[in-house]
């Protein structure tokens, strides 16, 4: 959660639905919603007010089975995985255990593994921007780079990539990617958990 510079506005993330949320502190109702990217994770807004930003650390959205009936799990559901990450039918989607199991899409989509600008002057908040931050799911990372603290200034935006050890810096004025610094830990403590060597600018 984040309060607007005036404490008029409480922004809220509604992570089960991808949604930012405007809550009126006053009357506690909520004003508006908004969707962002996949898995909200961090709120962060600009010293002005006028926009707010918005990490996303997730990758995929996934979808109901077919058929499935909450009543009855062990009959409608799955009791194995239908394909693994990475697989053209995790993409696609496949045939497995009498039922068609919708694809995932491309992790790559701006709403992964990204950052909302939001416009937030209006009545109606508007997405300005959905900028990916680190590096893509490929060759180079077998995951996503987990967008999570964002911390908002005036000229700049700075977004700590989680799972690749890194910084992307994101320009206020054009709302796009600057750079991203990949952190380099002393020697002492280079081999520990959390330190990616694949994490390169």
């Amino acid at each position: 959660m984040a309060l607007s510079p005036d404490g008029s506005i409480l922004y809220a993330l509604d992570l089960a639905h991808f949604e930012l949320v405007g809550i009126d502190t006053r009357s506690f109702a909520i004003k508006w919603r908004v969707g962002v990217g996949r898995l909200p994770f961090a709120v962060a807004v600009s010293p002005g007010g006028d926009k707010v930003y918005v990490s996303n650390v997730g990758t995929y959205q996934y979808s109901v089975i077919p058929g499935f009936d909450k009543t009855r799990v062990g009959e409608t559901g799955l009791d194995f995985p239908p394909f693994a990450t990475g697989q053209y039918q995790a993409s696609r989607g496949t045939f497995s255990q009498g039922k068609q199991i919708p694809g995932l899409g491309d992790p790559n989509v701006p709403e992964s593994n990204s950052v909302f600008v939001l416009d937030v002057k209006s009545s109606t908040p508007a997405v300005l921007a959905r900028i990916r931050t680190g590096l893509a799911i490929g060759n180079q990372s077998m995951g996503g780079s987990s967008p999570g603290a964002v911390v908002a200034g005036r000229d700049r935006v700075y977004v700590s990539n989680s799972a690749q050890d890194s910084i992307s810096i994101l320009d206020v004025r054009r709302d796009r990617l600057i750079c991203t610094i990949r952190l380099e830990p002393a020697p002492g403590v280079g081999g520990l958990r959390g330190f990616c060597r694949s994490a390169s600018p």
